[in-house]
C-alpha cells in the first residue's frame, strides 16, 4: 500500500514504518523495535533511532519480514513497497489495516502529513543491474569478493553496499547508499568495474 500527500507525493512503506513504529513506542507495543528488509533507506534508522527506536534489518521479501519480526520481537515491519505487517492486528500484509494504522498515528502523534515527505530526507541511494551468464559463478569469483571488501571499506559508517544475484533473471544487482552521492558512485563503480572484469575473465 502506498499513500500520497496533498502535494501529490508518494508516502511509501519507509514513511510509514517511520510514523507507525513511533506511535507503536508510544503506546508500549512496539516490542524489540521495527522491521525493514535491506532496501529501506538508511534514514529510517537514523529518525527511529533519534528516539531509541532500534530497526532489524532482512532480506526483501514478507516471509523474512515476518520471520525477523518473530525471531527479534519486533511488533511493526514492512516493505518500501507498502506491505506493512503489524502482529498486534494481523501475521500478514493487510493494506486497509496499514492505512487505518498511518492515519491514527498521525493523529495521534500530532503529524502534518504535508510535512512528512520534506522531513523524511532520504540518502541517495543507486541500483544497477548486471547482466551475466552464470550468476553463482561470478558471486563467488575471488575478484568481485575482493572489490566488495574495498567498497565496503571504502563506506564503512558512512553507507552500505549489497551484492545480490536476482531471483527471476539472468542479473546481478548492485546496491549502494551513503550519505555522500559522491562514494555511494565510487562504490557502485568498483563493483561494477570488478562484476565485468569476472564475466570477461570467464567468457
Amino acid at each position: 500500500m502506498l499513500l500520497c500527500d496533498s502535494r501529490g507525493r508518494t508516502l511509501d512503506g519507509d514513511i510509514m514504518l517511520w510514523v507507525i513504529g513511533r506511535w507503536f513506542a508510544k503506546r508500549g507495543v512496539l516490542g524489540a523495535g521495527v522491521t525493514a528488509t535491506v532496501m529501506s533507506n538508511m534514514v529510517l534508522e537514523d529518525l527511529l533511532a533519534e528516539d531509541g527506536i532500534k530497526v532489524f534489518r532482512c532480506p526483501v521479501g514478507d516471509r523474512y519480514v515476518l520471520d525477523t519480526m518473530r525471531r527479534e520481537g519486533a511488533r511493526i515491519g514492512g516493505e518500501q513497497s507498502g506491505h506493512i505487517i503489524a502482529l498486534e492486528y494481523a501475521n500478514t500484509g493487510d493494506g486497509l489495516c496499514a492505512g487505518i494504522l498511518f492515519l491514527k498515528a498521525v493523529a495521534e502523534l500530532g503529524e502534518d502529513i504535508s510535512t512528512l515527505a520534506d522531513r523524511f530526507e532520504r540518502y541517495p541511494q543507486v541500483l544497477r543491474n548486471m547482466r551475466v551468464d552464470d550468476k553463482d559463478r561470478i558471486m563467488t569469483s575471488p575478484l568481485v569478493g575482493a572489490a566488495a571488501e574495498e567498497a565496503e571499506r571504502l563506506l564503512k559508517g558512512r553507507g552500505r553496499m549489497l551484492l545480490r544475484p536476482s531471483g527471476t533473471e539472468p542479473l546481478i544487482r548492485i546496491f549502494a547508499e551513503s550519505r555522500d552521492a559522491g562514494l555511494m558512485n565510487q562504490a557502485a563503480d568498483i563493483m561494477e568495474a570488478a562484476i565485468k572484469k569476472a564475466v570477461e575473465n570467464h567468457g
